[in-house]
């Protein structure tokens, strides 16, 4: 049965439902964005449909629902209806997947206010069960806490940075990509070499080490990529800073680096080459604190 978000008498939704399509492996990802979709409510639960690109962009969810007493968190079915085990719910013998297939959450629900742009939501993946190995780089259960530590790091060291906290900003960022190198077949290895030397570079830069920050941008650049830079972009923090004190060539070098691997973003890359080479400063849009 279909509800209104809106409506106060009826009970709170109680969980977020991700319906993927038939068959479906790989990265899901939910950003909420003001201008994205509405989450329905069907039976008490936000239910919504996961395209095959695997991103899906809502409307932010209202905090009553989310965090109330009541809200049981996500879980994920196929289209025909078949359910697919997550977290709590995965039975493991000998650290194999005794269900042929998992939804496995790689961070904690952010809830973006209504102000926010866009904001990650979750992001997990639905992977088959001979994926799922207990080995550095896959989502096995006895590396689930270093894993959630490894996906909230970037999050921790970007909040530390604009409270002005220098200090846990560049620690963050420092075990952020020591982390890296235990996951590096995890999806999320590339935005962590890109995020942990942005951050440093911030920090470098806040500090008057403009040699460092500029070592720091290049190695940002560096990233072999992932499924968020493949088709999001890079935050371009770091590079606005940097162009801000006068390090047109730096950025100029980072840009081209970026071409690497997002492809998408090719007309970006190219209207802001652009415009830094004219003297100016482009308008970065969602590629800032993303």
């Amino acid at each position: 049965m279909l509800a209104c978000a809106g409506c106060r008498d009826a009970p709170g939704p109680r969980r977020l439902t991700l319906v993927v399509p038939d068959g479906y492996r790989g990265i899901v990802r939910v950003v909420t964005d003001n201008a994205g979709s509405d989450a329905p409510i069907v039976d008490g639960e936000f239910v919504v449909a996961v395209p095959r690109n695997g991103m899906l962009r809502l409307k932010p969810l209202p905090l009553s629902a989310t965090q109330g007493k009541d809200w049981q968190g996500v879980r994920c079915r196929t289209v025909s209806g078949v359910d697919i085990p997550s977290g709590a719910g995965l039975e493991v013998d000998g650290g194999v997947l005794q269900s042929e297939v998992a939804f496995w959450p790689l961070g904690r629900l952010v809830i973006a206010s209504a102000t926010d742009d866009a904001h990650d939501l979750l992001i997990g993946t639905v992977v088959d069960r001979d994926e799922a190995k207990t080995a550095p780089g896959h989502f096995a259960p006895g590396d689930v806490n270093a894993m959630k530590r490894y996906h909230a790091l970037s999050g921790m060291g970007r909040s530390a940075y604009a409270l002005g906290d220098l200090t846990t900003a560049a620690s963050s960022a420092r075990e952020l990509l020591a982390l890296a190198d235990e996951f590096p077949n995890d999806w999320n290895f590339g935005d962590a070499v890109h995020d942990g030397n942005m951050l440093l570079g911030l920090v470098a830069l806040r500090s008057g080490d403009i040699t460092g920050a500029r070592e720091r941008l290049a190695a940002a650049g560096a990233t072999p990529g992932s499924p968020h830079l493949d088709s999001a972009g890079p935050d371009m923090t770091l590079a606005k800073e940097m162009i801000a004190s006068g390090e047109r060539e730096a950025v100029l070098a980072y840009f081209a680096a970026c071409e690497r691997f997002w492809k998408y973003g090719s007309a970006h890359l190219f209207a802001w080459r652009q415009t830094v080479e004219a003297g100016g400063m482009p308008d970065f849009g969602r590629n800032l604190d993303h």
